[in-house]
């Protein structure tokens, strides 16, 4: 692992950020589908995310934190700013969609519905150098059929240019987008289902954060059992389910201190807490500052 960091930091020097300015914008559309025979590359980032499927050979995926092997069926999104590179190609053909989440014109809120989204474009990228790429989406050799079929019709679309070809593209990256999605949702490896299943526990909490809300509740969502989604949590997070619910609400008080002139006493209460002394307590904890002085110090209006 040394001699990867140290690796890494030399790569780091040299490395090349990619903007949306000049590989995205200039071709009309809010994304861009490009195909490659991937030789070895250079290390780089980008201001955009990536979404990347891999149609044939193999390869390592380097990045700061680990090196990971890569082969025909895997899909992975890279985030922005992520240093990377790959090396040790083999025949590596792969299909690479640059795209940035707040210019796409898509319903991003139905997405969120389908629990196999969230995990595969939020969630898992977020833990996977955590949880060591096991949790990678490795479509099955009719599934990669199916994929590189909308992939050539999304490639027509943005080459011939018919008219509508900029909604039709964006609608077919929409329908690739759920596709992935169900096939992650309904995954037969076991690391890629308990990443779908912290992620259906963590969207519980998000929207339910304010409640009083009990362990098993929370592992009904995750359709587990609390040992088993105790130890889903404890693996991928690091943390316990009530301990990643405090974390939820001291982070949604932190916003309302920031933002707002709210009492203590109602930031603790619009949180969850209903006792504001267990509240300030908790967010010292997390933040290493009492409410009061978080908000003296972070409040964003005077």
């Amino acid at each position: 692992m040394r001699e990867h960091n140290i690796k890494m930091m030399i790569n780091k020097k040299k490395a090349c950020l990619y903007s949306r300015e000049e590989y995205i914008v200039p071709y009309g559309m809010p994304f861009r589908l490009m195909f490659y025979s991937q030789s070895e590359s250079h290390c780089h980032c980008h201001d955009f995310q990536e979404l990347v499927i891999i149609l044939g050979g193999s390869a390592i995926h380097e990045t700061e934190e680990r090196d990971y092997p890569i082969s025909a069926g895997d899909v992975f999104i890279i985030r922005k700013e992520k240093l990377h590179r790959y090396t040790a190609t083999r025949k590596l053909k792969l299909a690479n969609i640059m795209f940035d989440f707040e210019t796409l014109d898509i319903n991003w809120e139905k997405l969120h519905d389908i629990p196999g989204y969230t995990a595969l474009f939020e969630t898992e990228p977020k833990l996977r150098d955590r949880n060591h790429f096991k949790s990678k989406h490795t479509l099955n050799t009719a599934q990669l059929n199916e994929v590189s079929i909308l992939l050539q019709r999304m490639h027509r679309e943005t080459e011939e240019k018919s008219p509508g070809w900029i909604m039709m593209s964006q609608t077919l990256l929409q329908e690739l987008f759920i596709m992935l999605a169900r096939s992650y949702s309904t995954t037969a490896k076991i690391q890629s289902q308990k990443m779908v299943r912290l992620t259906r526990m963590m969207q519980f909490i998000e929207k339910n954060y304010a409640k009083d809300i009990t362990r098993d509740r929370i592992m009904r969502e995750g359709m587990t059992s609390n040992a088993v989604g105790t130890r889903i949590f404890k693996e991928l997070l690091g943390k316990s389910p009530f301990e990643y619910l405090i974390q939820t609400r001291t982070r949604h008080a932190a916003e309302l201190l920031k933002n707002t002139d709210k009492s203590i006493s109602d930031i603790a209460y619009e949180c969850g807490f209903h006792d504001s002394n267990y509240f300030s307590l908790q967010f010292k904890k997390a933040t290493g500052l009492p409410p009061r002085d978080f908000a003296k110090r972070h409040r964003t209006f005077q």
